[in-house]
């Protein structure tokens, strides 16, 4: 990543300084929308859309820009159908890229059925070593419809930044070889000009502090990880992604008790506007380059 050039400023007199923090508390306590830049999305007609698709108690993020289609993930095998019904709903049967966060069957159960109806050009995943590679019949027929589609494949790791259209997917995790399939997952910040939103599949505190000390995670848009779990969002990882949003992609009256109360009560002692799946259906966010929209829910 470019970094940033250094820029020089003029002094200031001490009048400039006040009148500034003045007009800064008048905004705060009127609630003015000068500084926000999350708003209620108006439309559909934004450059960019990020769909998280209800699939229950799992994970499928849908992006759109442009002529660029990026799936990650898709819930348990029996929301392919789920899934795919979206997509023709919008008029999508290519994929540019589909992400595989990790080998869980409520990440990738329902891959292969959707590779099946959907043109899939490429994957992205992560590499395994000899130690630690899956061999579940989850992930086998993940291989299979992967193989079938004859399509690129892309093993990721941290570090490495890939381009599409006009998106800039920088991969943040795995950096390292684990048998803790969570701490697998593939992150990836997903950048529309001055926008962002941060993917985290499953990953756990563990990744997030490893992150922490390598990039720039910040990000207005967080995919919360593990669904809530307490597992993940540690403070000090939330206050360096400091997100407008946070969404919650989980199950309705789950048995894991997602999302976690002490990571719903740390989202909102941050005050960050939250989303869930699991009281909203599907959430559409969009970004214009500049601000983020959101639709609390979509039929």
């Amino acid at each position: 990543m470019a970094k940033r050039k250094e820029k020089k400023y003029r002094p200031i007199s001490l009048i400039s300084v006040v009148i500034t923090a003045i007009l800064v508390i008048i905004y705060a306590l009127n609630g003015s929308p000068t500084f926000e830049r999350l708003k209620e999305a108006k439309n559909d007609d934004y450059p960019m859309t990020v769909t998280f698709i209800d699939v229950g108690q799992g994970d499928c993020s849908l992006i759109e820009c442009g002529d660029t289609v990026i799936l990650i993930d898709g819930g348990e095998s029996e929301y392919a159908g789920t899934v795919n019904s979206y997509l023709a709903l919008k008029g999508i049967s290519e994929i540019d890229c589909y992400i595989f966060t990790h080998p869980h069957s409520d990440h990738i159960g329902a891959v292969p059925g959707i590779m099946r109806v959907n043109d899939v050009n490429g994957v992205m995943m992560t590499t395994f070593s000899e130690i630690n590679i899956p061999t579940t019949n989850t992930y086998e027929k993940l291989l299979d419809a992967v193989l079938e589609e004859d399509c690129d494949v892309l093993y990721v790791s941290a570090g490495d930044t890939y381009t599409f259209g006009e998106l800039t997917l920088d991969i943040l995790s795995p950096s390292a070889q684990t048998d803790e399939y969570n701490d697998m997952s593939v992150v990836v910040k997903v950048t529309y000009e001055d926008t962002s939103f941060l993917f985290t599949g499953d990953a756990t505190q563990t990744v997030e502090k490893e992150m922490l000390s390598k990039f720039d995670l910040s990000a207005d848009v967080l995919k919360v990880g593990h669904h809530g779990s307490y597992t993940s969002t540690s403070e000090e990882f939330l206050s360096a992604v400091s997100p407008l949003l946070a969404v919650i992609s989980c199950g309705e009256d789950n048995s894991y008790g997602h999302p976690h109360k002490d990571v719903t009560d740390l989202l909102d002692s941050h005050g960050i506007s939250v989303s869930r799946t699991d009281k909203q259906g599907n959430i559409v966010v969009y970004s214009n380059g500049k601000n983020i929209y959101v639709n609390g829910t979509e039929e």
